[in-house]
């Protein structure tokens, strides 16, 4: 187990958030950012559009990474077969065991039949290049049908990536959906939030804190993920609000991620 972190560590620099910065932070700089918070690994995913790149700068960002030692991992959104194949020759490239995915876009949400019928299109694919697939918990699916694509699949080259907090939009914690995925877990997304009264107090809102300043239980929970049959990296994600403006937004990114790698290292002493 290793600690890492994610271009969804920086989502409004990178400009996966509601406000796109003017020069958005490139694989490069969140390399940079791994190496300046002195993590081994970091997760290139949304926002980046690896697939667009050359095999010739895909090499560079490899080499790049290894010539600082962090060990590279690769993530997108896709809802077809082009976009997962596109995004399997970026995780050879760059040497990642794993592809995590959310299986949705912008303008699609796959069911779980049409999942498991894109899975299986492109197993062999996977097995040719040895990259597991790896799906990640989110509100668009329950436990129940997560696991029913991974055993309608193959376990064997389709896994899971938890993420501590995603599974909260469809009222399921993650302690309960660790203990119905824990034999297919590759990856595990460590997010905080905390919840508040709305202004008007008739109801709840969900939202982001710094890695140890919430209600998630990350040290009972990245213990558990010690056990499990599959030796998972635990990536440090953000649900960073507003500060009122994109530079103090970013800002605010920054000084997150000093306090939450600061913390998250107390937990994984890779």
């Amino acid at each position: 187990m290793k600690l890492g972190i994610s271009s969804y560590t920086f989502p409004w620099s990178v400009g996966v958030a509601d406000e796109a910065p003017g020069v958005r932070m490139s694989a490069l700089d969140v390399i940079g950012q791994a190496h300046m918070l002195n993590v081994r690994v970091c997760q290139l995913a949304d926002g980046l559009e690896l697939h667009q790149l050359s095999e010739t700068e895909l090499a560079a960002i490899l080499h790049t990474a290894a010539g600082l030692g962090i060990d590279l991992e690769v993530g997108t959104r896709a809802t077809t077969r082009q976009h997962i194949l596109d995004y399997v020759r970026v995780a050879r490239c760059l040497h990642a065991p794993f592809l995590r995915v959310v299986m949705r876009t912008a303008d699609r949400q796959l069911s779980v039949t049409e999942t498991i019928a894109l899975i299986r299109d492109v197993l062999p694919d996977l097995q040719q290049n040895n990259i597991v697939l790896a799906i990640e918990t989110h509100e668009s699916l329950l436990v129940k049908e997560l696991c029913r694509i991974v055993e309608q699949t193959d376990s064997r080259w389709v896994g899971v990536v938890f993420d501590t907090a995603n599974s909260l939009g469809c009222f399921e914690t993650a302690e309960m959906v660790f203990a119905e995925l824990k034999d297919y877990i590759v990856n595990f997304h460590a997010k905080d939030v905390t919840t508040r009264r709305s202004g008007h107090s008739l109801g709840f809102v969900i939202e982001g804190t710094p890695a140890g300043q919430g209600k998630i239980d990350l040290p009972g929970l990245i213990a558990s993920a010690r056990n499990l049959p599959h030796d998972c990296n635990v990536i440090l994600e953000h649900w960073v609000p507003s500060a009122g403006t994109l530079d103090a937004t970013m800002a605010k990114e920054q000084h997150w991620a000093r306090e939450s790698v600061a913390y998250l290292r107390t937990l994984v002493r890779d």
